[in-house]
């Protein structure tokens, strides 16, 4: 069986198809806007992280989050359709996230990556969600 959770995966609506074959078995719930489509898998096994990684080197550009098991916390996660999949911890309810290294200059440069791990996903939910993202931005940046 292996250790369970929730994950919720939002694909670019021109991939949705592939990402299921992936999968192998159909969500347990779907949300389509014009863009993309939000799928909900209940019960996974470890997050749906090989399937994730599969997806990613297939090319998808994908977004989500999945609740902590046993054995692992809580993380949201994005792959922008390079082959790579990023993920950042959430933490748990109550608990927080734990920065790991041995010195403070380790846990700093630790804290410094997760920052930037998490302006990546914020950016690549905005492109996924608005294909003019990246025109607007530069529009906002020469008026400034």
């Amino acid at each position: 069986m292996g250790d369970r959770c929730q994950v919720e995966v939002t694909v670019r609506k021109d991939q949705v198809e592939q990402f299921i074959k992936i999968v192998g078995y159909d969500p347990d719930g779907e949300l389509e806007n014009d863009l993309s489509v939000t799928l909900a898998f209940h019960e996974t096994n470890y997050g749906m992280g090989m399937v994730l990684d599969v997806a990613a080197c297939a090319l998808i550009e994908f977004y989500g989050e999945h609740t902590a098991g046993d054995s692992y916390g809580a993380a949201d996660f994005f792959s922008d359709g390079k082959g790579n999949i990023h993920y950042i911890p959430t933490g748990d309810e109550g608990y927080g996230i734990i920065v790991s290294g041995a010195t403070p200059s380790q846990r700093l440069e630790r804290l410094h990556e997760l920052e930037e791990r998490i302006s990546a996903r914020n950016d690549h939910i905005e492109r996924m969600r608005n294909p003019l993202y990246d025109l607007t931005r530069q529009s906002d940046v020469h008026t400034s």
